[in-house]
């Protein structure tokens, strides 16, 4: 008695794409008598390549007649397994076999070697599960991007070499400016001063008083955008700016504490002379003058005469603002980390170390602002040589331009566009830059690349891509923190040698970025402990509201 032929109901077709290849690998074809065949196996050599996406395709067939439902793309990322199932679920006509697809149980009605659908899709993708992951760390390995390039260990020891030498005056990447001020200022009662931050972006300014207790209330902040951020000033037109801000302030202080984010060359009296500009601050007739003594002169030239000004670096003040908040002998001591618009480390030094524009008796300990933001020995990748190209003075500031906050969205929006003319990413435009696509529409995008309102998702056409894209900002930005760890770590280690001290180390951790980019503060945090694990050193992140100016007026109420 002949058997009738078997007629298709449904049939699911999977295929791979390797290097922009589509390879078939499994059609599963389901007929009317609910038997299953398995028609297409693995291309030779398939199961043991990398895949880079995996597209799969619903066909239902009725009577041999095909309709193909459209391609679906999906990298190979283990969170993708979840969406890959509930699409396949949603592409399929309600009328599917679900429980032949997908049962677990051995039946008699299957014809051919039982299978379970969802669990051969997640046996393939696991073999090549990490394909995209391993794609893109071959693509950053291969620009010298990735975080593995750089060697935590060895780089610490540089920058302890590096310290010494910038302390003794010896030839160094260090700037290892002294601030003339302690760690351990003792804050006058009854006292009002000006508080002023010239950071990378805004220059902020608020009064700060003291009660009868020493406690410090900081008043109104306010804030306008930094002199020379957006347009090109004159050395009068730069202090007039300031003076202009705070000059009905001024009036009312006895004496103006200014945190200035900028590489100065301190002097004994607590001013000091700019030596160079970073950030893109575009005021170059600025460069060479003594800031604390010009802002005075513009204030007088409006007919303010000020009090005393006293000139200290962002991480200075923010180590002088965490180490008065600390509560007393908790820590073995404490490290100023600022990561915002740029990026620099602070810490206390013994004196007696300090062999370079010492102040005459002075004893004790000194906040040394290391000015890491200006070192140039770790070696730059592709994306970094190309955004340091571009700036306002290319081949300063390396380590600023590779990890802080004004140049990592341009290090990353440089890396994506690489990525789509090499092929890791198949859609895509190239007008995203920097700006558009700046710092906190990155940050979103990585929180959720599926967000339609983010610019970066308007970029790029597919999830896949999308996905890519956001793994190349992931890994860039754990590059950065590896580095800003490896600073605070070359601190902490230097403050350690002097004493071995079983309590954990403070790190006063401030800037907008420290605290806003996604992933940031978990990676910096991981490698930090890391490179501090072999000293038996622990550590503390403590963050703080507005601690540059609170900082500011702790050096002016001293």
């Amino acid at each position: 008695m002949q058997v009738p032929p078997r007629k298709f109901e449904w049939s699911i077709g999977i295929q791979w794409s390797i290097d922009m290849r589509l390879y078939p690998t499994t059609l599963y074809r389901v007929f009317t008598d609910n038997t299953i065949d398995e028609c297409v196996k693995y291309p030779k050599g398939l199961r043991s390549r990398r895949f880079e996406r995996m597209q799969y395709q619903i066909e239902t067939r009725l009577a041999n007649e095909v309709t193909v439902g459209r391609n679906h793309s999906v990298p190979m990322f283990e969170r993708h397994l979840i969406r890959l199932s509930s699409n396949i679920r949603r592409s399929l006509p309600q009328s599917f076999p679900y429980d032949i697809i997908l049962a677990e149980d051995e039946s008699d009605r299957i014809a051919s070697s039982r299978f379970d659908f969802l669990s051969e899709c997640i046996a393939i993708a696991e073999r090549g599960m990490s394909m995209s992951t391993k794609s893109v760390d071959e693509f950053l390995a291969r620009h010298r991007q990735d975080a593995g390039s750089i060697d935590a260990m060895r780089w610490t020891k540089t920058l302890l070499a590096d310290m010494k030498a910038g302390l003794e005056n010896r030839p160094s990447g260090l700037e290892m400016n002294p601030s003339y001020l302690s760690p351990d200022i003792r804050v006058r009662p009854y006292r009002k001063v000006l508080a002023m931050d010239a950071g990378g972006t805004h220059f902020r300014y608020a009064l700060a008083t003291t009660d009868e207790n020493a406690k410090i209330t900081l008043g109104k902040i306010h804030s306008i955008p930094m002199p020379g951020s957006a347009a090109m000033l004159s050395k009068i037109a730069f202090y007039d700016a300031i003076a202009v801000s705070v000059e009905e302030f001024a009036k009312a202080a006895d004496s103006i504490g200014f945190c200035f984010s900028y590489s100065v060359a301190m002097t004994p009296d607590i001013d000091g002379t700019l030596t160079d500009w970073a950030k893109e601050i575009d005021a170059p007739e600025v460069i060479g003058s003594r800031v604390g003594a010009c802002t005075k002169e513009a204030l007088r030239n409006r007919g303010v005469n000020p009090g005393r000004i006293i000139l200290l670096n962002d991480t200075v003040s923010t180590l002088l603002a965490g180490m008065d908040a600390l509560p007393p002998d908790h820590f073995a001591g404490g490290v100023g980390f600022v990561y915002g618009t740029g990026i620099n480390v602070g810490y206390a030094e013994r004196c007696e170390n300090i062999m370079k524009r010492t102040a005459p008796g002075f004893g004790g300990r000194m906040v040394i602002n290391t000015e890491c933001g200006n070192y140039n020995g770790l070696l730059q990748g592709s994306f970094d040589r190309i955004v340091d190209d571009a700036s306002l003075q290319p081949g300063t500031a390396k380590t600023e331009k590779m990890t802080s906050g004004r140049y990592l969205s341009d290090v990353i929006v440089t890396a994506l566009k690489q990525a789509m003319l090499e092929g890791l990413i198949l859609t895509g435009t190239d007008r995203i830059d920097g700006r558009t696509c700046g710092l906190a529409a990155i940050s979103a995008f990585i929180a959720d690349p599926n967000r339609e309102d983010n610019p970066l998702h308007a970029a790029f056409s597919s999830p896949a891509d999308r996905d890519t894209a956001a793994s190349i900002a992931i890994a860039l930005i754990d590059r950065a923190a590896k580095i800003g760890a490896i600073m605070t770590a070359a601190a902490i280690l230097k403050t350690a040698a002097d004493a071995k001290d079983p309590r954990p180390y403070a790190i006063f951790a401030e800037g907008t970025t420290f605290h806003r980019l996604s992933g940031y503060r978990t990676a910096y945090a991981k490698h930090l402990q890391t490179v501090l694990a072999d000293d038996d050193i622990t550590f503390e992140i403590i963050t703080g509201p507005d601690w540059p100016l609170i900082g500011a007026a702790i050096a002016a109420l001293s």
